[in-house]
């Protein structure tokens, strides 16, 4: 029979990374609207931190791993929900031109092009601005703070995840501890 000493540390992770898995998932499933800049991100890191310290409570964990644990997980949930976000600009962007509007486009387009070199160079280049970067996509995210070249947008979200691992792990590591005597009574 495996030592419950041992067995422990893996169903805390195991518990740890199936409930972050569902916050994160729900996370990324917010409507744009309730993605607030800043706001957003710390309150993610902290419902994190809970989490971790949840876990960490209840398999008995030491504070500084449930801490430590938790700066990759803020991390990787950020980075998920900003994939589904750029998947949703991107979206939103494939659907503002209507396939037969571009085809017409298209169509007048390759006919002016007979006669200029230069136009027909451009037509039959890869069209790379259709689709929206990362860097696109944190861009439009800081628009309502003004237009920012880049890399400003990329530092402001790397902030952001910064602050948020802060709040996350800094949560995990002060949420209260289960005394004896409260587990007693439970």
């Amino acid at each position: 029979m495996p030592d419950p000493q041992r067995i422990r540390p893996v169903l805390a992770v195991l518990a740890i990374l199936g409930a972050v898995g569902v916050w994160t998932a729900f996370a990324a499933l917010a409507p744009t609207g309730m993605r607030k800049l800043v706001l957003f991100p710390v309150a993610f890191g902290l419902g994190t931190g809970a989490i971790v310290a949840w876990a960490a409570r209840e398999f008995h964990l030491e504070k500084r791993w449930a801490a430590v644990l938790t700066v990759p997980l803020v991390m990787a949930g950020l980075c998920l929900i900003a994939s589904r976000g750029l998947s949703e600009l991107r979206a939103e962007q494939a659907a503002i031109v209507a396939p037969a509007e571009q085809s017409m486009a298209r169509a007048i387009l390759e006919a002016a092009a007979q006669n200029d070199p230069t136009l027909a160079q451009e037509l039959a280049a890869p069209d790379s601005t259709s689709v929206p970067s990362l860097s696109d996509y944190l861009a439009f995210r800081v628009r309502p703070l003004g237009e920012w070249s880049q890399p400003w947008p990329s530092v402001f979200w790397g902030a952001e995840i910064l602050l948020a691992s802060v709040a996350g792990a800094w949560t995990a590591s002060r949420l209260p501890r289960r005394t004896q005597h409260s587990s007693e009574a439970t």
